[in-house]
């Protein structure tokens, strides 16, 4: 049963745009164990690195022509989402 939460709730963060390091820690706070968080995240119809580039295509449409500062606000924006270092350089780097 808290493996089926566990999923429900994953696919809850995934539609709203939060990234995999922001879930975990939550589903961590709800005591959830570490094999349940472990296969809920590793879904495959889950792909963290396509999130990353959608939810920074809505906030940034156009990040080719951004200054050096807004680019970092805007990693620093996906951070905060929750997406890891290579999911964000993947966002950066993909349209």
């Amino acid at each position: 049963m808290i493996n089926d939460f566990a999923e429900i709730y994953v696919h809850s963060k995934f539609a709203k745009g939060i990234g995999e390091i922001r879930v975990r820690q939550e589903l961590k706070m709800k005591n959830i164990q570490q094999d349940d968080i472990a296969n809920a995240l590793n879904q495959p119809e889950i792909d963290w690195f396509e999130l990353a580039v959608k939810v920074k295509t809505k906030k940034q449409p156009d990040h080719q022509s951004l200054s050096f500062s807004d680019t970092a606000k805007l990693r620093r924006f996906l951070q905060s989402r929750g997406f890891t270092f290579d999911q964000i350089q993947y966002a950066l780097m993909n349209e």
